[in-house]
């Protein structure tokens, strides 16, 4: 008579595994199972909990068993298919607890198949192994190529072509023909599709300003403390100037010549500019003034506006004397003569300028003197 346990512990196996029992067979023993077969061997394939009651002579004893399946992950890598070459192929289901291994040294759930073949794929889950496979035949893309990237001078157009009779094409600007005409700065790119499969390929083309004949005015005038800054029109080019200045923006705060050479694939060219002082000056003379040192409006003080060569202000009282003299302009005149305070009055100067390259200036003129 068997004793119980006559079960092996409970135990869990991966899909597919079963587990085998045979108990024998002897005189006077019967068997029953909780299917109500009565064999005395088993194989059990799916989970559940199990029993068995062996009798011998009448004396019956019962075991249970309780056998449990692992998760399976799943995988499907469908049916045998053709694919186009560098298509990524994989299994449609991933599980982030297993990990995978392709016949080709891959552990990804996808991989780019090139050549046709078979491959199979395993996925390892809590010490179980599964695998599918799948028969794949490699379609080629079809062969296109754009050239090298390009450049192009303002005005001129490319053509941009490709001949393949069994391709439907489809350029960047959505158009079907076999050709595109270009004359713009871009990324132009052409996709061609052969039974089912597409290839791409991208040419940048850079359009560059044409120089033309001039870009600097022939000549500019400037005074003091002006400046002429230039920017000039030209971009994808490069730029010398006279003083080895390399840049598009260039400030001018000087007479003289100057020159730049602009270079781009669409040539080279030199442009000059010549810088003139050309100064009208705005001179301001106060007509009154009040020298009664209460620091507002204290002196006599003419304004000339633009840099001079040469300066004089000569002052005179009523009667033709003259009581101030100066040949320098920040020089003012504080209504004293060697010290002394003159009387209030209208007083008359004569203001003698000369600007660069201009001609003497005389401004004659009366002054009011209140303290």
């Amino acid at each position: 008579m068997f004793s119980k346990p006559f079960f092996p512990n409970d135990t869990t196996l991966c899909a597919g595994d079963s587990i085998n029992f045979n108990f024998g067979s002897f005189p006077n023993q019967t068997f029953l199972w909780n299917d109500s077969s009565t064999i005395p061997t088993k194989t059990i394939k799916q989970s559940g909990l199990y029993w068995l009651e062996i009798s011998d002579n009448g004396c019956a004893s019962r075991d249970t068993f309780n056998f449990s399946i692992k998760e399976q992950p799943i995988i499907n890598l469908g049916p045998d298919t053709s694919v186009c070459t560098g298509t990524l192929f994989g299994t449609s289901f991933s599980n982030s607890k297993s990990t995978y291994l392709w016949n080709t040294g891959s552990n990804d759930t996808a991989i780019s198949v090139n050549t046709a073949g078979t491959y199979w794929l395993e996925a390892l889950l809590d010490g179980c192994i599964f695998r599918d496979s799948v028969t794949l035949a490699v379609n080629p893309l079809p062969s296109i190529d754009l050239g090298p990237d390009t450049t192009l001078c303002a005005g001129d157009t490319i053509t941009l072509s490709q001949s393949n009779l069994n391709a439907a094409y489809l350029w960047s600007d959505s158009s079907t023909v076999n050709k595109l005409q270009v004359f713009e700065t871009n990324n132009y790119w052409l996709e061609l599709t052969v039974g089912g499969c597409t290839n791409r390929d991208t040419i940048r083309i850079e359009v560059f300003d044409s120089l033309g004949s001039s870009f600097l005015p022939e000549t500019a005038t400037l005074c003091n403390n002006e400046v002429l800054n230039y920017q000039l029109p030209l971009q994808n080019s490069s730029y010398l100037w006279q003083d080895g200045a390399t840049g598009r923006n260039y400030s001018i705060s000087d007479s003289g010549l100057y020159f730049v050479q602009v270079t781009n694939t669409c040539g080279s060219l030199t442009d000059s500019l010549l810088v003139t002082k050309d100064c009208e000056c705005e001179v301001i003379v106060p007509n009154a003034f009040t020298p009664n040192n209460d620091l507002i409006n204290d002196q006599f003080i003419s304004r000339i506006s633009c840099e001079l060569e040469s300066y004089s202000l000569e002052i005179f009282n009523r009667w033709g004397t003259k009581v101030f003299e100066s040949n320098q302009q920040k020089r003012a005149w504080d209504g004293t003569n060697n010290g002394r305070k003159l009387k209030d009055g209208v007083y008359f100067y004569v203001l003698r300028y000369k600007g660069l390259n201009e001609k003497i200036q005389i401004k004659k003129g009366s002054v009011l003197l209140s303290r």
